[in-house]
């Protein structure tokens, strides 16, 4: 900035590493047994409320988070708001998006962030299976290098998934930035629920 010439200021680039997941639902006897038709919603605690995945775009990837598990509390929040601009951002976040497994048990999400804890939630079970009794908690933690050109690389990413940890190195998924989640079903009956015909039944026969 002290003499006449003229230069070229050296670039200044911003690494951004967006990471996924792939769903892999299977029967929990024969996990070669894939299942489609599963209904899932994925949700992190923003502070100790829920955040749901709300709008995604074709390829899975995130666009929206929301408070809204469903169009009912969705619209009830619009009701609520009397400011006009406020109706429409609360709109435009929609409610929570349903992942359905397609025919090979899986789908994708994309546009997660490393060390945020996730939980997936299953609203559906395949046909002739129970629903899970529990969320699958998950978290991303990759670790970052430099290739011989001095660029930064993801060298590995290590997963927690329900207190479990596995580290990959290579493979599909990985170049893709994405983690693997199994999900099992188990087929059979379950408890009749409080009040149901199941109750109706055991009375009869006690």
């Amino acid at each position: 900035p002290d003499v006449d010439d003229h230069g070229t200021s050296v670039p200044d680039y911003a690494y951004v590493f967006p990471f996924g997941m792939r769903l892999n639902k299977v029967d929990a006897d024969d996990n070669t047994i894939l299942l489609p038709g599963a209904k899932f919603v994925l949700y992190h605690f923003h502070g100790t409320e829920k955040h749901y995945v709300g709008k995604v775009g074709a390829e899975g990837e995130i666009l929206s988070w929301t408070p809204y598990l469903n169009e009912a509390a969705l619209n009830a929040a619009v009701e609520a708001e009397e400011d006009a601009e406020k109706k429409a951002a609360i709109t435009a976040q929609g409610y929570a998006h349903e992942f359905i497994t397609d025919a090979d048990g899986n789908f994708t999400v994309d546009g997660l962030d490393e060390g945020t804890i996730y939980y997936l939630s299953e609203t559906a079970a395949p046909a002739g299976y129970n629903k899970m009794f529990t969320d699958i908690k998950f978290s991303i933690q990759p670790t970052y290098g430099t290739n011989s050109n001095g660029v930064p690389i993801v060298e590995s990413i290590t997963y927690l998934v329900d207190g479990n940890s596995t580290t990959i190195t290579s493979g599909e998924d990985f170049a893709a930035g994405r983690i693997v989640v199994t999900a099992l079903n188990d087929k059979g009956n379950t408890l009749p629920s409080t009040g149901g015909i199941g109750t109706t039944i055991f009375y009869i026969l006690g």
